[in-house]
């Protein structure tokens, strides 16, 4: 994939993840934030983090992302606070290292919204740039285009068409280092 920004081709980007307790950013906990950047995928990001005083896991989205207290204890996970430095200083370098990449996300709204959401709340201004791209948008846009039969343009089906699993095997449990990792590929395919 290539695009134009300013003039100059763009071939990077960093794509991220979150996990969270439920659909509403500031009542709902983010629960585990992962970035990988497209121009070495073996520096990923992940970071898992506490619910932050006064929200809410609910019990559908632990069963999809397999929270539960002690397991986020046994993997290390810290405040959220904690958890969103180490976020922008790793972008940071990121960025050092590439200036012009791209954030990259599947239904990126929504985990932009938890993101701007965390730096409200912590107060930590993330060096995250406007420019982003959506692996679910393109995916819609391939359908709507005719390129690929419709269907739902969840990252289950990106999966499945990019060849990462096969159909209907995604793993039941969403965790955010896979599926940033699968936006990648998926939106690379």
């Amino acid at each position: 994939v290539v695009e134009v920004n300013a003039g100059t081709a763009v071939e990077d980007f960093i794509a991220i993840d979150t996990e969270t307790g439920g659909v509403r950013p500031g009542r709902h906990a983010l629960l585990s934030i992962a970035a990988v950047p497209s121009w070495d995928r073996g520096r990923g990001f992940s970071v898992f983090t506490e619910p932050f005083e006064g929200s809410i896991v609910e019990p559908e989205a632990a069963k999809k992302n397999g929270y539960n207290a002690s397991l986020w204890t046994q993997r290390g996970a810290v405040p959220l606070e904690l958890g969103m430095l180490r976020l922008t200083d790793w972008l940071r370098e990121c960025f050092k290292q590439k200036p012009g990449a791209l954030m990259l996300a599947h239904n990126a709204g929504f985990d932009r919204m938890f993101l701007d959401e965390a730096s409200h709340i912590t107060g930590l201004q993330l060096p995250i740039r406007h420019a982003w791209r959506c692996s679910m948008d393109k995916l819609g846009t391939l359908m709507d285009r005719g390129i690929i039969p419709a269907g739902r343009a969840n990252l289950d089906r990106l999966g499945e068409l990019a060849g990462l699993w096969p159909v209907g095997a995604r793993p039941a449990v969403h965790e955010a280092a896979g599926d940033a990792m699968a936006c990648l590929l998926g939106f690379e395919w």
